[in-house]
């Protein structure tokens, strides 16, 4: 099981929540692909360091660079480190964004999935976050490392109803990646008034779907996990509805209690003069 890398609340957008706010922005995806980071030092490339050599990424995003950087005309675009509004404004506005490795680890599936930019993954043989327990073709594309010459024909031969399908695809199993926990500054007080998570509420977070495969694993010893349709974001692991549904009243009363726990801390706080 590998699991999803946490990303911090306020780097979370809100829109994929939003049916008509999704469909706004679907139309504003005019550019390809786009991938954007460390791309061991590329020359002619500004920020695109700090890695040198071809152990990095496994050579996956130097490939990437070599061949299509400086590419509008089949509208790709591929950056060095850029400052976050560049970044966000890039992933808003493609339709694909690269899902690569980077030393070993690199969390630009996530920040792919959480912007509602359909991941392209290229690092085989290696497994992405619950891609073993979610239907990963119904809402991103592999691409072989063999094909990264190719990686702009094979995406431009996705039509444009298969597209907008991965992309509500992609909303439905959005929140799966998302760790909903308080957002909490260093003195234990919510910095905003304003809950970035406040959208998933409701929805299956990345708790629940380790939770789900632990559980299912145990009522289905030594047999794979099939996986959960995209289509259906309470799509249930067990064909026992009744065991499901108790199993996720359990998770909301733990949550509960340690809500009520985390409140009388900072009530302790606060009366303390902390």
């Amino acid at each position: 099981l590998v699991l999803s890398t946490w990303k911090p609340p306020l780097r979370i957008a809100a829109t994929n929540f939003d049916p008509e706010a999704r469909e706004a922005a679907k139309q504003l995806r005019e550019k390809l692909f786009f991938f954007g980071g460390d791309l061991s030092s590329q020359e002619d490339i500004p920020e695109s360091g700090p890695h040198h050599g071809p152990e990095y990424s496994r050579g996956i995003r130097q490939a990437v660079a070599d061949v299509w950087r400086n590419n509008q005309d089949r509208l790709v675009t591929v950056l060095g480190h850029s400052e976050d509004k560049v970044y966000n404004l890039n992933m808003a506005t493609h339709k694909f964004c690269g899902a690569l490795p980077g030393d070993g680890w690199s969390g630009n599936f996530e920040s792919a999935v959480f912007a509602g930019c359909i991941p392209v993954i290229i690092n085989d043989g290696v497994l992405m976050p619950f891609e073993n327990i979610l239907n990963f073709s119904h809402f991103s594309v592999r691409v072989a490392e063999a094909d990264v010459p190719n990686l702009v024909d094979i995406l431009e031969a996705i039509d444009a109803t298969r597209v907008s399908a991965m992309q509500d695809s992609l909303a439905a199993v959005r929140s799966r990646f998302v760790f909903q926990v308080p957002l909490l500054d260093h003195k234990g007080e919510s910095p905003t008034s304003h809950d970035p998570l406040e959208p998933h509420k409701g929805h299956p977070d990345a708790f629940t779907t380790i939770m789900e495969f632990f559980r299912y694993k145990k009522s289905r010893a030594n047999v794979e996990v099939p996986p959960i349709s995209s289509h259906e974001p309470r799509a249930q692991l067990s064909s026992d509805h009744k065991e499901v549904h108790l199993f996720q009243r359990q998770v909301a009363q733990t949550r509960l209690r340690t809500s009520r726990v985390q409140e009388r801390l900072l009530r302790r706080k606060r009366n303390a003069g902390v």
